[in-house]
């Protein structure tokens, strides 16, 4: 099981793709780091927004003419709307980003993070949905992703975000199982 990040605020109609560091050269191309969990996409764009805030607001629609990797997770772009160095000095360091509506579809086992803040978490019990524990209030991201359990009484607890644990995540249903062991929740 993966948990991928989308970049950006859940209410938000964007996620961010990217971030320009700096012009390159002279023809106005932009050095961008990808902010993608998927940064083949960049050889697909055809247009992409572009956004002074990381939350975006009023982004700028632009078009791409050109797209060549870089070394590591940067990439160089060139848009039809930087013609010269100069303007793509003036554009500061926007953020990339693009309609949520272009999310790219997930491999088997695989969330985006805060997709499933809001989750209401069930036991594992015989007939998979058991008992209702509480809902996903936060998601940490680490070494180990965790989901953080708030439950009716407003305990917290961690999960750690593993099959073995987590055995069942219905995303259209907004809930997911837990197989509760010793020591998990101190129920």
């Amino acid at each position: 099981m993966e948990l991928l990040s989308k970049s950006a605020d859940k209410n938000s109609p964007f996620i961010l793709i990217g971030k320009v560091l700096a012009p390159h050269g002279i023809r106005g191309a932009l050095k961008v780091k990808s902010l993608s969990d998927f940064p083949e996409r960049f050889f697909e764009l055809e247009e992409v927004y572009l956004s002074p805030h990381e939350t975006p607001q009023a982004p700028r629609l632009v078009h791409v003419e050109e797209v060549q990797p870089l070394k590591g997770d940067q990439w160089l772009l060139v848009l039809e709307e930087v013609p010269d160095r100069t303007a793509a000095e003036n554009l500061g360091k926007p953020f990339l980003c693009v309609p949520r509506s272009q999310a790219m579809e997930l491999p088997e086992d695989t969330f985006y993070a805060e997709d499933l803040i809001g989750f209401e978490v069930y036991r594992v019990e015989s007939t998979v949905w058991g008992s209702k524990l509480g809902v996903i209030s936060q998601v940490v991201q680490g070494m180990q992703d965790l989901l953080e359990l708030t439950t009716p009484e407003g305990d917290t607890h961690f999960i750690p975000f593993v099959k073995a644990l987590v055995p069942e995540v219905d995303i259209a249903g907004r809930r997911l199982a837990v197989q509760v062991i010793d020591g998990l929740l101190d129920l």
